[in-house]
């Protein structure tokens, strides 16, 4: 892992764009949030199997529209996280180096860019044995990117992800990690964790404070209702973390969790998915304005990070 960074210049809030599309919501008010997003330089995060139930693709769909519409230059485009299914898409088994260029090529179909510049890639003991043996997926890696088509590569991380496989990552095409990180919740184990932050790797944090806009200062988590995205201990963490949110000074826990990212060093960039303009003008303006927690206010999160993902931790402990 090198200590320089292998991603380039990202916005520090992207916008994810998983509801943008979907039959249920109102076209017009999709239109507003891309332009939103457009107009404030903010980078977008999306998948081709975007845009709801019986309506994959259609997220890029409306994106495509979008970017037709507002006239965007082609350069401009390839400034997104997107997934790269680097599996057979429809069957799911181990993708040839043709499977993971096709799917990259479908991509630039849709949504008319020339290259995309970090491409989102994950898998498990099959991914990494490929990597191992420099199989046909390290080679489609490898070659989109020599030529030209891919910038940059960061693998999705879970929680059963091991140090040693991370190890491996690092001397494979990928250039950063991306996973579930805010106040609430750092979806990978504490080994991992401390490897990325002293090997200064490049982290894209998703789900900007449990995916959707939760304002937790007036939250009482004896009575309101966990969203279906949080966790199942989302009441436990938010009482847990309450005496550090009045400590640090933050207007409200947007604030608070964008404050806290940028605490972490090596985290370049937050996503975020959001179906209210307002909520994303927020999300922008909290990472425009954000500045790094007091260190120890950080490292109190830090701590409780630590005791939530321990082996073994239950929740709420």
């Amino acid at each position: 892992m090198s200590a320089h960074s292998r991603l380039p210049d990202l916005s520090f809030y992207a916008f994810g764009t998983g509801d943008v599309g979907q039959p249920a919501f109102d076209a017009k008010n999709d239109g507003d949030l891309v332009r939103i997003a457009l107009e404030a330089g903010a980078w977008l995060h999306g998948s081709p199997d975007y845009g709801g139930s019986g309506n994959a693709g259609g997220s890029f769909r409306f994106l495509r529209q979008a970017f037709d519409e507002t006239n965007l230059a082609t350069d401009l485009r390839s400034r997104m996280i997107l997934k790269l299914f680097i599996s057979g898409y429809e069957s799911g088994a181990p993708g040839t180096t043709d499977d993971v260029r096709a799917n990259l090529e479908a991509m630039r179909g849709s949504l008319g860019f020339e290259r995309l510049d970090i491409a989102q890639i994950w898998g498990g003991e099959d991914l990494f044995v490929d990597f191992r043996e420099h199989g046909p997926r390290w080679q489609a890696l490898g070659e989109l990117k020599e030529a030209g088509l891919v910038g940059s590569y960061v693998f999705q991380l879970t929680p059963s992800i091991a140090a040693k496989d991370v190890e491996l990552l690092a001397a494979s095409p990928v250039d950063g990690y991306i996973f579930y990180h805010n106040v609430i919740e750092r979806e990978v184990n504490n080994e991992v964790h401390e490897l990325l932050v002293r090997k200064k790797a490049d982290v894209i944090a998703l789900r900007t404070l449990g995916r959707v806009y939760v304002d937790y200062t007036q939250w009482d988590s004896r009575t309101a209702k966990v969203h279906r995205y949080a966790h199942g201990d989302t009441a436990a963490r938010v009482d847990a973390l309450k005496g550090i949110f009045e400590r640090s000074g933050c207007r409200d826990w947007l604030h608070f969790n964008m404050c806290f990212l940028k605490s972490v060093p090596n985290v370049r960039s937050t996503v975020g998915m959001t179906t209210n303009p307002r909520h994303l003008e927020a999300n922008l303006e909290a990472a425009r304005s954000c500045l790094p927690l007091d260190a120890a206010l950080a490292e109190e999160i830090h701590s409780l990070h630590q005791k939530w993902y321990r082996p073994g931790a239950s929740p709420g402990t």
